[in-house]
């Protein structure tokens, strides 16, 4: 008996050999055709695999490309104005769709801010393990975080932009109008 590994980025396949000298010539002809079919197949759903995210992968670029999202926007913060950069998700599409908008966020022990929508958003969400300052999120699909400080996650939130040149603000409720750039 010997064994075979068979290896993708994905699995290890492990398929044992018998030693087929000690069988009559019609076992041997069905165990060798069995044990090609089985080794076809296997070999096709590795391949098939990564096709079939190399393909997901193309598709998501496709409808990332189809949206219409602007690269950027205001967003004045109390008084001074901002611009935003905005992520390319259905998510922001949806949200830039109710500019002009005004958030009263509500200061989160001075770590961030929120604010909750009554209008559900499609959600997005991806796993992020960095915010930084000036990150703006949305949680679930009607919650929006606004961090002030880096801070290392390991949460899914759903990406709607970055503040530029973001100084963390004071503790204490603030109130965000966005725009579109004229």
């Amino acid at each position: 008996m010997a064994c075979l590994l068979i290896k993708n980025k994905y699995n290890y396949i492990i398929i044992l050999i018998m030693d087929v000298s000690s069988m009559e010539n019609s076992a041997k002809a069905v165990y060798i055709t069995v044990f090609i079919f089985v080794l076809i197949v296997i070999l096709y759903f590795c391949v098939a695999k990564d096709n079939v995210e190399q393909y997901m992968r193309e598709q998501e670029e496709l409808e990332i490309q189809k949206l219409n999202v602007p690269d950027t926007g205001n967003v004045l913060i109390n008084g001074k104005t901002y611009e935003i950069s905005f992520e390319k998700n259905k998510t922001v599409e949806e949200f830039i769709n109710m500019f002009p908008l005004t958030l009263e966020m509500h200061d989160k022990n001075s770590l961030s801010k929120s604010a909750i929508i009554y209008t559900k958003l499609t959600s997005s969400k991806k796993r992020i393990k960095t915010i930084s300052p000036g990150d703006l999120v949305m949680d679930g699909n009607s919650s929006f975080i606004l961090f002030n400080k880096e801070s290392n996650v390991n949460c899914k939130y759903t990406r709607i932009g970055h503040i530029n040149n973001y100084n963390k603000l004071n503790s204490g409720d603030i109130t965000l109008s966005f725009s579109l750039i004229e």
